[in-house]
Formats: C-alpha cells, structure tokens, sequence
C-alpha cells in the first residue's frame, strides 16, 4: 500500500484520542467526550459497537461549570470528519493530488467554503482570543494549532506552536505537532535533519508516541533503511486491536519494508491485507448491493503509456502510483493505485472499490483529477526524478477512456 495509506487510516484513533485529551482536563470531561464521540460515530471513525461501548463508560453527565468554553468546544468536534484529509495532507501525497503545494509551499492555505468551514474559523477564532487571555492553556494551545491545521492556516500553526513552545519548549506534544507541520510544509513532505532531531527528543520523553514512531519510520524508510523503518512502525501495529480498521493496511506497509530490507514478511494470519469494512459501510452494504459489485457508480478507464527512453530507465524495484482526486475540496484520494509499473503499457479501471475510506470515493464528486507517477522510492511522496505524467481531469460520469502519458522527469 502507499506509504500515505497507512497512517491515513491507522492514525485516526490517534488522532481522535489527541482531541479527547486536552478536553478530559477542563470543565464537563463527560460531556465534552460525549459530544465528541457523538461526531466521531457520525463521521464513521466509531462503530455503531465502539461508540455504544464508549458512552456507556462515560460518567453521569453533569452541567457544564460556569464559565466553560462550550461554544468552540462543540465547533471543534466538526473536525473529526476531516480526520482522514488532516493526516494524509500530514505525511505527503503523490504528485498531482497536491500539485500547488508541491509547486510552491505555502503557509497560508485556503479557508474554504460553506457553513462548516465558517464555524470552524469562527469557533478558532474565539479560541484564539481566549489564549490571549489565558496563555497558560497548554491543552487550549494544541487545540488551537490543530484546527489551524485543518484549516491549512500554517502561519497560525506555526505561530501558535511558536507561542506554546515559549512556555512548554520540551514538551513532547508541541514538539511533535512541530515535526509533523515541518513535514507537511516541505516541498516533498521529507523527513528533515531538523524533524528528525524533535522526534528524537519527542521519544525520550514519551517512547511509545505513535506519531513519533511513525515519522522515524517514515525517515528511515526514505532513507533507504527499511528495515529500521519496519522496526519503527511495529509497536503502531502491536497497539492496535486484531479487528481495529487499518490494520491490515498498517501490515501491508511494514511488509512493504520489510521486503525492500530482504526480510520475511509477518505470519500470513496477521497479512491478510484485505482491509475490513467500518461499520458504516457494514451497514450500507447490508441494505444495497454495493457500486462495485453491481457495476454502478463511476468507472474511469485509463490507458497509461511511458515514454520508451524513461521505459529503458525503470529498476525493478520502482513503483507506479495511480490516484484520483476531486477537483475541488479536500485532496485526499478517492481512488489509488500501486502497480509494477514493467507491466507498462497498461488498461486500468477506477472505481469505488479504489477508495481508501467509504467517505471518499469517486462518487462522491463530479470531477476528478487523475495523476500517474513512477517512484524509485516506492513511496507515495513525489521526489526529484520520479517519472509523471501530466494530470488528467474528467468528469466521472465520463465513459470514454483516457491515456496519461508519462514521458518526464521531476526535477
């Protein structure tokens, strides 16, 4: 699988608990998880089992204390359904499903649109003026930096980080929000010296941060040393549940590794890498045929070619990555592919059943872009001397085939 998958789908639990956290410490600890097991069941990163289990522990709900901020509390709870696009966008993405970011780092990003953008930045906003007022909110100024995040405002991420850092310069939190944003603001969502060094000091502090983990790994792994980078990503795998979502995509990335170290891949029990259904496609697929086995929903046919001089090029350890993502909004894939790309040329189809999450899926926007890049790497992130093609963008309504020719190089 893509290195972008993995974490993707793996991390929101993390990601979940890192907002469950800070709220445990202030005014109505109850009611606060509540509502925001509420929104992560809606959003689909609950089972319907999970989320019962977990409000049932939750202590008798009791009135708010007087004075607590309820109201960007609430309002924050809506980025648990961006979960997914917060952490791919957090690891890096193959060229074309960021191509501005990737073309010019920026720091600003786009606010976006609709009545949810506008409560999340009016919700941050309000948060923003009560740290100015009480600055000595650690939990607040992680939640702050957070929704800039998801907002893409980076230069509010980094001064708030900058802001917290003042008063908590080890605390492990700051420092790896700090390493992850430093990854998403390079050009090629590399792992640098300088993040390196943060989640050095992050693991001797905190030993069994996953994140931390899994940006070591990530170093490693785009080093060329996979089998460190196998060894950094097991304790991720050895925390998650046998039935827990991601799992399997989290084996196939370790094995990826460990198959580009000469190592064995994990016992074929713990390697199905056919991942799950969560609970909300259980239950779709319970009460409809699903798109992919009935053939309905969008089927993009794509030819792709490459250029005979590049073709000469290809080792056999390059990877050709195939995705689709919407033309608008959020630029998380809705439909990828990894391929040998010595099988060149090829005839390939996208459909539903390429999604890396039910929530994003080709049918669920009219235009997508679709890109083709070979990675000497074998990674999802783009990197100079990738080979690509230039982007394609179609409507998937479209039933004619279209070719993507690569025939360049990344400079």
């Amino acid at each position: 699988m893509p290195l972008f998958v993995g974490l993707a789908v793996v991390m929101v639990a993390v990601a979940l608990a890192l907002l469950l956290r800070p709220l445990r410490a202030a005014g109505d600890p109850a009611g606060k998880q509540r509502v925001l097991l509420q929104r992560a069941h809606a959003g689909g990163v609950l089972s319907a089992a999970e989320y019962q289990a977990k409000l049932a522990a939750l202590p008798t709900a009791s009135d708010p204390a007087p004075g607590a901020p309820r109201g960007w509390v609430l309002a924050l709870a809506f980025c648990v359904p961006m979960l997914v696009v917060l952490l791919y966008l957090s690891i890096g993405a193959p060229d074309g499903l960021q191509p501005a970011l990737a073309a010019a780092p920026t720091h600003s990003g786009e606010a976006g649109a609709g009545a949810g953008n506008q409560a999340m930045e009016d919700a941050t906003r309000g948060l923003a003026e009560r740290l100015a007022q009480q600055p000595d909110d650690r939990a607040g100024w992680l939640l702050l930096v957070r929704a800039y995040k998801v907002m893409q405002n980076y230069d509010a991420a980094l001064a708030a980080l900058a802001s917290a850092a003042e008063r908590w310069p080890d605390d492990p939190d700051i420092l790896i929000e700090r390493a992850g944003l430093l990854v998403l603001l390079d050009p090629e969502q590399r792992v640098s010296p300088e993040v390196e060094q943060l989640v050095d000091r992050v693991l001797a502090q905190a030993p069994a941060d996953p994140q931390a983990h899994w940006l070591k790994g990530m170093a490693a792994y785009q080093a060329g040393a996979f089998a460190a980078a196998a060894t950094h990503w097991q304790p991720l795998l050895d925390a998650l549940p046998a039935d827990a979502e991601g799992r399997d995509m989290l084996i196939a990335q370790i094995n990826d590794a460990r198959e580009h170290a000469g190592m064995p891949a994990l016992p074929a029990a713990a390697a199905d890498t056919t991942p799950a259904l969560p609970a909300p496609a259980v239950q779709a697929a319970a009460t409809e045929p699903a798109a992919a086995a009935n053939g309905a929903g969008p089927r993009l046919r794509v030819r792709i070619e490459i250029d005979p001089a590049l073709q000469a090029r290809l080792q056999p350890n390059d990877v050709l990555f195939v995705s689709a993502r919407a033309s608008v909004g959020p630029r998380i894939p809705l439909a990828a592919r990894r391929i040998s790309p010595i099988e060149l040329p090829l005839e390939l189809e996208l459909s539903d059943a390429d999604a890396m999450a039910p929530q994003f899926r080709l049918s669920s926007a009219s235009e997508v872009i679709v890109s083709a890049r070979v990675s000497h790497t074998g990674i999802a992130n783009a990197a100079a001397g990738d080979f690509e093609a230039p982007p394609h963008t179609t409507a998937t309504t479209a039933t004619e085939p279209f070719t993507l020719r690569i025939d360049r190089a990344r400079e």
